[in-house]
C-alpha cells in the first residue's frame, strides 16, 4: 500500500518552511510521495484577502519543481465551493483504494482541530500529522495531542521539527513594506513570479 502525504494550505505564498515540512515528513514517515493541496476558497478565511487561486496554484508549481516526489493537485480549486478537509480526504481515499493519507498540519491546525467541519471524517480518512511553530510550546501541543487521541480514538503523529520563523503572512507584509525577502525564504523563481506578477504591493 502506497503511503502518500498530503500538505495543504492557501499556500500565499508558498515558501521554503513548507519544503523543508515537506521533506521532513517524507523521510521520517517513509511516504511514497507528498501532494501539495492549495485550497480554493478556506472557509476560515472568507474574510480575509487571498491571492487568486490560479495564481498561487502556479507559485507552488514553481516551488516543488525539481523534486520527483512532491505533486501538486488543483483539486480543491478546480471543484469549486468553500474547501473543507473532511470532503478532499473522503474524495482522496474513495479514488485511491491502493493508498494510505497523512494529512500534515501545523501546531495551531491541532489546537483549533475542534473548530473544523467533521473531524471525525478527517481522522477516519488520514493519519494526522502535526509539527510544531514558533509560538506553540511543545508540552502544550503534546497535551492537546493526548486530548485528541483520547475523544476521537484516533493516534496523532508528532514530527519534532525545526520551528522556523518563516510565514506567509510576514513575506506579504515585508514584500508590501518594500523590504527585501530572504534568500533563503523564497526560491529564487517564486520571488520572480512575484514581482512579475506585482503580487502583494498594496493589500
Amino acid at each position: 500500500m502506497k503511503k502518500i502525504g498530503i500538505l495543504g494550505g492557501t499556500f500565499d505564498p508558498p515558501h521554503n518552511g513548507h519544503i523543508y515540512i515537506a521533506e521532513q515528513a517524507y523521510k521520517r514517515l517513509k511516504l511514497d510521495k507528498i501532494i501539495f493541496m492549495p485550497a480554493g476558497s478556506p472557509p476560515h478565511k472568507t474574510h480575509k484577502q487571498i491571492t487568486d487561486e490560479n495564481i498561487r496554484y502556479e507559485m507552488v508549481k514553481l516551488i516543488t519543481k525539481g523534486y520527483p516526489y512532491f505533486d501538486v493537485s488543483d483539486y480543491e480549486i478546480s471543484k469549486g465551493g468553500l474547501s473543507y478537509t473532511y470532503l478532499t480526504l473522503k474524495h482522496l481515499n474513495e479514488a485511491n483504494k491502493d493508498c494510505k493519507f497523512y494529512f500534515i498540519a501545523g501546531a495551531d491546525s491541532l489546537l483549533q482541530l475542534n473548530n473544523w467541519r467533521n473531524v471525525q471524517g478527517i481522522l477516519d480518512n488520514a493519519a494526522l500529522v502535526v509539527f510544531g511553530r514558533p509560538g506553540f510550546p511543545k508540552e502544550k501541543l503534546l497535551e492537546e495531542k493526548k486530548k485528541v487521541e483520547e475523544k476521537y480514538n484516533h493516534e496523532i503523529i508528532y514530527l519534532d521539527l525545526l520551528e522556523l520563523n518563516i510565514s506567509s503572512s510576514q513575506i506579504r507584509e515585508e514584500i508590501e513594506n518594500g523590504l527585501p525577502i530572504p534568500d533563503e525564504v523564497l526560491t529564487e523563481e517564486v520571488r520572480e513570479y512575484i514581482g512579475y506578477m506585482g503580487l502583494y504591493k498594496e493589500r
